[in-house]
Order: structure tokens, then sequence, then C-alpha cells
């Protein structure tokens, strides 16, 4: 089985018990491509302005603006400059949390 639904912006491991183990990430994933927020986080954030999700698109266009200066220096450091010329950018955020004690491995501390 497939950990996550193909093509869904928001993804979380443990929505499905039958994939979940005990080395399973707990965690979960808000992956945003530039053709989701065209096409649904603009048009909710339009109708929404003061939905907690328009910090998040604010930070990520504040890190759009930033994006070439960091393409620039990762080309230069790498020898590789097409990574330059690569504009495609995904946004992806992680939110991870504890995992309960009945999940955790018997050698697997408690960092809490």
């Amino acid at each position: 089985p497939r950990p996550y639904p193909q093509g869904l912006p928001y993804k979380d491991p443990f929505s499905d018990p039958a994939t979940v183990t005990t080395t399973t990430d707990m965690k979960r994933l808000l992956d945003l491509s530039p053709e989701i927020i065209t096409s649904s986080v603009s048009p909710f954030l339009q109708t929404n302005p003061n939905a907690p999700l328009s910090a998040v698109a604010s930070f990520w266009s504040d890190c759009s603006a930033a994006l070439p200066k960091l393409r620039r220096a990762l080309a230069k450091a790498s020898g590789s400059f097409a990574i330059e010329d690569d504009t495609r950018c995904d946004f992806r955020m992680v939110d991870y949390f504890e995992r309960a004690r009945s999940a955790r491995q018997k050698d697997e501390p408690n960092i809490a």
C-alpha cells in the first residue's frame, strides 16, 4: 500500500491504520505546488483573508522572494549552474509530534 494518497496536498501517515508500523514517522505533511497554490489556496484566502493559512501563505511568499538568491548561491557552491534555471518550487510544511508510548519501539528514547 502507498503511504500517502497520490496528489493530495495534506498527508497524514496515520490516517490509514493498515500502513502504520512502529517505525512510521510521527508527522503530518502539507505539500503545496504552485498549481495548488494558484487553483486552491489563493482563491480560498481571497474569501477567507483571516484564515490561519494566510500566515503560512505569507511566509511562503516571503521565501519565494529569496529563492533566486538561494538558487544562485547553491549553483555556485555546487558547480551545477542548471540549478539557477530551475524555477519550480514546491512548499512542504511538516508537523512532527510525539509518538504515543504504546507505539514506541522498546529501545526508542522518549525525547519529550
